[in-house]
Parts: C-alpha cells; structure tokens; sequence
C-alpha cells in the first residue's frame, strides 16, 4: 500500500496516524465492496489496522460506520417496499456493489432484498386485505405487484390462503369475535 506499517504508527503524530488509518480504513472498504480484494489480503489488512489501533478506535469507527450503513439499507428497503426495484436499483441508492448490499442485507436481516422487499410488500397487502374492500387487484398493484395472478400465487405460498380466502377468513373473524 506504500504507507508506513502499522507498528510504526505510534511513533508518527498523532494526526499523521488518524490520517493513515483513515486512508487504509478507506481503501479496504473500497476494495472490499468492490470485490477487488482477496479474503486473506482484507482480514490481514484489518488485523493490522487493528493490532496498531491500542484504544479501539478503529473497531469504533467499523463498527459506527457498519451500522450507518445497515440503517440506510433499512431506509432504502422500506422506502421502496411498494416499487419494483431490483436489488442492483436499491444498491445504487446506498451507493453499494449490489454483492455487498446483498452481504448486509443477509447479515442484517438474515434474508436477501428481494425476499425482504417481497415480505414487505406481503405484510402491506395483509394488512389492506384485512382494513378495506379494495379489489384484490387494486391491492396487489399498490403493493408492488403489476400481476395479480402472481401475487395472488406468492400470497398463497406465503400464507397458505388465496387472498380472497384470508379476507373472507378475516371477515369470519371479525363476524365471530367482533375484531381481527
């Protein structure tokens, strides 16, 4: 990389050592969302930043900055749950390689985009069949869903009900007990 190593940082200013540690920080985020570094290369890169780092600065800052960035993921996933966005749209957004927004999705969330946004959008659909007598195609459009034959599949798969079935079931509900 050109810079000083890592053991020598306590004998540069303390300036001079943010800065380096900022450049390097700087460059393995790149490298690493960019897919332009090896696995090895990046955890030898980060054990070195971190053996140099004696107050946890450097583990602060990766951890800060990880969360800034799962908090805008969460952001751009909501904000979209009723469009068509692809995967690769919404990395754009947060100004990610689409494989390292998968990788924060996946560790945050536990579940790819796609199947996130499709939750979302599910839930929203739940709830409008559950609130209105809006047309099931109505509800399917507004929820993201150009199809509603298909949304009426994903429906069922997700919730083992037709939409028109869980709407009735809802409204048997609502009949028996006076409430959802």
């Amino acid at each position: 990389m050109g810079n000083p190593p890592a053991s020598k940082l306590s004998l540069i200013g303390s300036a001079q050592a943010d800065n380096h540690i900022s450049n390097i920080f700087d460059r393995v985020r790149y490298e690493v969302c960019n897919n332009t570094i090896s696995e090895t290369k990046r955890m030898a890169t980060l054990f070195q930043l971190l053996s140099a780092d004696g107050s946890g600065v450097i583990l602060r800052t990766l951890l800060h900055n990880l969360d800034e960035r799962l908090l805008l993921i969460e952001r751009v996933l909501k904000e979209n749950s009723s469009s068509n966005c692809s995967a690769e749209q919404l990395a754009e957004q947060v100004e990610m390689s689409p494989r390292c927004f998968n990788r924060l999705c996946v560790l945050k969330f536990g579940e790819t985009p796609h199947d996130l946004l499709l939750k979302m959008q599910l839930n929203k659909a739940r709830w409008a069949l559950q609130l209105s007598d809006t047309p099931i195609a109505d509800i399917a459009n507004e929820c993201g869903f150009q199809d509603a034959s298909y949304f009426t599949k994903v429906f069922k798969r997700y919730f083992h009900l037709s939409p028109r079935q869980f709407r009735q079931k809802m409204e048997r509900n609502m009949a028996k007990t006076g409430s959802y």
